[in-house]
C-alpha cells in the first residue's frame, strides 16, 4: 500500500527539458470516485473508518486521488470481506444519528390557547412525566401503587380522589406473585370488584423477585445504555396501551449511582420520561430514602432525584408534632414537588387490616374548636338566637355553646380561644340588631368567608380528607 503514497509526492515538471517531462497522472474520474466510495462503505470503511483507511494510503480525500491510485485501491479493497470489524467502524455504527433541534416560534401559538396540564390523578400525578415516590421499606409504597392501579382499572376513587379509567403495568422487583395475589384479593374486596374485572380494565404486572430487572446501565465513561429488558418492557406497555407504569424499586431498575446527578438525570429523562411521553401517561418510580439524601434534606431524596423528577411524593410516619404521632397504622402522603401545579399538600392515611390505605381526617384541638364554634353559631343564626361576643353578657357564645350538646366535649376556654382566632381571621363578625325592647345590641354572625370555610371543613371531616397543616410532614428521619 505504501507504493500508492509515492504518487502523491509533488513532481516539478518544469525541471524536465521540453518534450521529455512525464505525462501528469490523470485525475480520478467522478465514476471511479463514486465506485471507490460505495465499495468502501460496503466493506465497512464508512464514516471515521473510511477516513482511517484513506489515511493508511497517505491521502486525504477521494477527490485528491489520481485515476491509477483509485483503481489500485479498488483492486485491493475488493478482496476484503464485507463490513470489516474495525474498532473505528464499529464505534461509528454504534453512535446515534445526530438529531436536529426542533425550533419553537412563540408566534405559532397566537391562534391556539395553551393546553391545561394533564394529570392521571388530579393535582398529584402528571402525565408525560416521571414521578418519584419516596418511602422506607415497609411504609406501603407498593401497596399504595397497587391500590392506584386497581382504582384506575375500574375508574374508581383513590384516597378520595376521582380517577378516570386507565390501563396499567407494574414491574414489582420486591414482591413475589403470592404476595401480589394476597394484596390484590383484599384490594378487590375493598373496591367491590374482582380479578376478572380489573384484568379487563387493563391491570397487569410482573414479579421480578430474584431476577435482574435493570433497565439502564452505564459504561465506564458514564454513558447510559438501555438494557434489552427496557426495550421489551417499552414494547409491552405501548402495545398494552398502558397509561401508568410503576417501577418498583429504583435500586433494582436503575443500574447507576443514585447520587450521581448525571446518571440519575439520564435514567429519569431517557428511560422514564421519554417512555411516559410515548405512553401519553405517567411513570411512577418507587424509591427508598438514601442516607446521603437524608443528610441533604428532610425528605431523604437526594438532590439528583428531586431535581430530575417532575413530581415527588413522600410516604412516611407522622412526626412528633402531628396528632397521629405514635399510631402504628398512620401514614402521611406528602406532595413535596409538582412542576405543573401547587405542591406541599398532605393526606393523612390509615393502613387497614384488610390491606388498603384510606384517608383519615386529622384535626388539631384548635381546628376542631373553630369548626365546632362555627357550626354552633350557624345554628344560632338559623334559629334567630343572638349569641354575644361579650364575656359579661348572659348569652356569651362560648359559655352558651360549652354548656350545650353542640360543644362536642370542648371546654369554655377552648371555644373562647376559637372565637378570638375566628374574629381575627374574618370568619366571625359582630352586627347590630334591635331586641324585643327595641334596644340596639350586638350579636355574632358568620361572615361569607366563615360559611365557606365551615362548609369545606365539614366536607373534609365527613370525607376523611386531611386539612392543610404545615406540621403534617412525614418523618423520614425517624424511619431510617
Amino acid at each position: 500500500m505504501s507504493t500508492l503514497g509515492n504518487d502523491n509526492e509533488a513532481v516539478d515538471y518544469a525541471a524536465y527539458p521540453p518534450g521529455s517531462a512525464p505525462t501528469p497522472p490523470a485525475p480520478v474520474s467522478p465514476e471511479t470516485a463514486k465506485k471507490l466510495t460505495n465499495l468502501a462503505i460496503k466493506k465497512g470503511f464508512a464514516g471515521a473508518g473510511f477516513t482511517d483507511a484513506l489515511r493508511a494510503w497517505d491521502v486525504k480525500r477521494v477527490i485528491d486521488l489520481k485515476q491509477h491510485q483509485a483503481e489500485a485501491m479498488i483492486a485491493q479493497i475488493s478482496v476484503l470481506p464485507d463490513v470489516m470489524k474495525q474498532p473505528t467502524a464499529k464505534k461509528a455504527a454504534a453512535e446515534p444519528a445526530r438529531r436536529k433541534l426542533s425550533i419553537i416560534r412563540p408566534a405559532d401559538w397566537i391562534a391556539n390557547p395553551p393546553p391545561d396540564p394533564e394529570f392521571l390523578v388530579p393535582g398529584w400525578l402528571p402525565t408525560c412525566a416521571a414521578t418519584v415516590l419516596y418511602g422506607r421499606g415497609g411504609a406501603g409504597k407498593s401497596l399504595l401503587a397497587q391500590e392506584l392501579m386497581t382504582a384506575g382499572a375500574i375508574g374508581g376513587t383513590w384516597l378520595g380522589l376521582n380517577v378516570e379509567p386507565f390501563r396499567s403495568y407494574a414491574l414489582f422487583s420486591e414482591d413475589n406473585e403470592a404476595s401480589l395475589h394476597f394484596r390484590q384479593q383484599r384490594l378487590c374486596a375493598h373496591y367491590g370488584t374482582d380479578l376478572g374485572a380489573i384484568t379487563a380494565g387493563g391491570m397487569t404486572f410482573t414479579s421480578g423477585v430474584g431476577e435482574d430487572v435493570t433497565l439502564m446501565e452505564f459504561t465506564r465513561d458514564g454513558k447510559p445504555v438501555l438494557t434489552p429488558l427496557f426495550e421489551e418492557l417499552s414494547e409491552y406497555v405501548l402495545d398494552h396501551k398502558a397509561r401508568l407504569l410503576v417501577l418498583d424499586t429504583a435500586a433494582r431498575v436503575f443500574g447507576g449511582n443514585e447520587n450521581a446527578r448525571r446518571e440519575v438525570t439520564a435514567f429519569l429523562g431517557i428511560a422514564a420520561t421519554r417512555l411516559a411521553v410515548r405512553m401519553k401517561g405517567s411513570v411512577l418510580v418507587l424509591a427508598h430514602p438514601s442516607r446521603s439524601g437524608e443528610q441533604q434534606g428532610h425528605t431523604g431524596a437526594s438532590t439528583a432525584w428531586r431535581g430530575s423528577a417532575r413530581s415527588l411524593w413522600i410516604l412516611g410516619a407522622p412526626n412528633a408534632k402531628h396528632p397521629l404521632a405514635g399510631i402504628e397504622e398512620a401514614r402521611l402522603l406528602k406532595l413535596d414537588k409538582l412542576n405543573d401545579g401547587p405542591a406541599n399538600k398532605t393526606m393523612a392515611l390509615r393502613l387497614s387490616e384488610s390491606l388498603f390505605f384510606d384517608t383519615v381526617c386529622v384535626e388539631s384541638e384548635e381546628q376542631r374548636g373553630e369548626r365546632v364554634f362555627l357550626a354552633a353559631l350557624a345554628g344560632c343564626d338559623s334559629d334567630d338566637k343572638a349569641a354575644s361576643g361579650n364575656p359579661r353578657a348572659g348569652n356569651y357564645a362560648p359559655r352558651v355553646f360549652a354548656s350545650g350538646a353542640q360543644s362536642d366535649g370542648l371546654s369554655l376556654d377552648t371555644l373562647a380561644g376559637a372565637l378570638e382566632r375566628l374574629q381575627r381571621g374574618g370568619k366571625v363578625s359582630e352586627t347590630e340588631y334591635q331586641d324585643g325592647s327595641r334596644h340596639t345590641r350586638k350579636r355574632l354572625t358568620l361572615t361569607a368567608a366563615g360559611r365557606v370555610w365551615l362548609t369545606e371543613r365539614q366536607a373534609e371531616v365527613e370525607g376523611g380528607a386531611a386539612p392543610e397543616d404545615p406540621d403534617a410532614e412525614p418523618a423520614l428521619v425517624d424511619l431510617l
